[in-house]
């Protein structure tokens, strides 16, 4: 066999070319930004052509890389289907559930028991991932996941995704307090690094505007930036349906009746041809109903 490219240069052009964004790449991959560069600069050296051309802050396909982008996504499609069809020889019954680490704390887990109650033949195994998806990798048979597009999967609307501030109610008390959105500005701003424009977005929608918008302690999830937030540390920016519970006891306050709605939502998604089987047809729609139901 002729020698072939390396696999993580491929996944990393692939990961690339599909979000023209290293750091998107290297998000959904799990590694830094600096090791997606460095395996597409293998690969560019191993085909004897550039794929990228990079500029200033933006990142374009060459040619050559567009001309290759979709073979590849092809190739790797077809090696992981193959590697699934084995890894899926394992005993009827066991589910796979992959979420996000905020949703599935905040959302799925409370939720969850009703449907293991009323499915006592299925045996959930729930993982949580950043990852566009798992499935390439092997890690679930579902999951659920916040965007706007899953090229290849299946992807049924769950819930709409809306951010507004949020704090404890000590905090509120004490500072000088929080009665129009520009008031957000005198106090402890808290950010996602998965979205770190989440304040910005909501400061646009606010007509407020201020240099030092970025500003202030970074966690690397929703679950520490509530729970940051709940803490007192400061104004966290929250996905509301994240902490509809915070609300309703008290624990977290949102002061703002501006709601901001990000595109796209939380999704169902799985490979077509994983609905075939009866734990994930009974577990989608019964998640789909849940969040139906709810306001």
């Amino acid at each position: 066999m002729e020698k072939l490219p390396p696999l993580n240069a491929l996944r990393a052009f692939v990961a690339a070319g599909a979000s023209l964004s290293f750091t998107k790449a290297a998000q959904e991959l799990g590694v830094t930004q600096a090791a997606i560069s460095q395996q597409v600069r293998l690969l560019e050296q191993d085909l004897g052509t550039p794929l990228f051309i990079r500029h200033h802050n933006a990142l374009h396909i060459t040619e050559a890389g567009a001309q290759l982008l979709p073979r590849f996504q092809d190739a790797l499609f077809a090696i992981s289907a193959v590697s699934e069809a084995v890894r899926t020889r394992r005993p009827p019954g066991i589910l796979r559930v992959s979420a996000l680490p905020g949703f599935a704390q905040f959302w799925l887990l409370p939720r969850l028991k009703t449907f293991c109650d009323a499915n006592p033949d299925i045996e959930v195994h729930l993982v949580t991932s950043h990852r566009t998806a798992d499935f390439p990798h092997g890690d679930a048979d579902i999951a659920i996941r916040l965007g706007t597009a899953w090229p290849g999967l299946d992807a049924t609307f769950l819930i709409s995704a809306e951010i507004t501030p949020a704090c404890s109610p000590q905090l509120l008390s004490r500072g000088r307090g929080l009665r129009n959105p520009e008031d957000v500005l005198h106090y402890t701003r808290l950010h996602s690094s998965t979205d770190p424009d989440d304040w910005r977005k909501w400061l646009t929608a606010a007509n407020v505007s201020a240099d030092d918008i970025d500003r202030g302690p970074r966690l690397d999830s929703f679950v520490l930036a509530i729970g940051a937030a709940t803490a007192g540390l400061g104004i966290a920016i929250i996905r509301r349906r994240l902490i509809a519970e915070d609300l309703a006891k008290g624990r977290l306050v949102a002061p703002f009746g501006l709601n901001v709605r990000i595109p796209g939502g939380w999704h169902v998604v799985h490979p077509h041809e994983n609905e075939r089987r009866s734990e994930v047809r009974r577990f989608k729609e019964w998640v789909v109903s849940t969040a139906q139901r709810e306001p």
